[in-house]
């Protein structure tokens, strides 16, 4: 499958993205795109990085035990740890603020590099 947004090739699998239609997250520019009912694909619109990723911070029974504030995609943060080992919030994760992961922060600047210029 290719990706809507940025034409990358993607693993085969089909799953139900963010609990809706089915599709595929992709793995270069990390658009959901959705299967739409007549067979074609679709995409969430462009979002600024600030207003894309729900933030989350590591739960207590983990070893790294800093504050820092990450960017949770799907199925785990930018920068790695297991969603399942992050306590996700309701607000917005944002590169600029005191606590952010630094290591998100590169990710989600790497990412949204990837989405071309005219799709924003």
């Amino acid at each position: 499958m290719r990706c809507a947004v940025c034409g990358a090739a993607n693993r085969p699998r089909r799953a139900r993205v963010h609990g809706e239609r089915p599709g595929f997250t992709c793995v270069h520019c990390r658009t959901a795109n959705f299967e739409d009912a007549d067979g074609s694909w679709t995409h969430l619109p462009y979002r600024p990085v600030g207003e894309r990723w729900p933030a989350g911070k590591r739960r207590k029974a983990c070893v790294e035990r800093r504050d820092d504030e990450h960017a949770v995609a799907e199925g785990a943060t930018l920068c790695g740890i297991p969603e399942a080992a992050v306590t996700v919030y309701r607000h917005l994760w944002t590169p600029t603020g005191a606590a952010s992961c630094a290591g998100c922060a590169r990710s989600a600047g790497e990412v949204d590099r990837r989405w071309p210029a005219d799709r924003r």
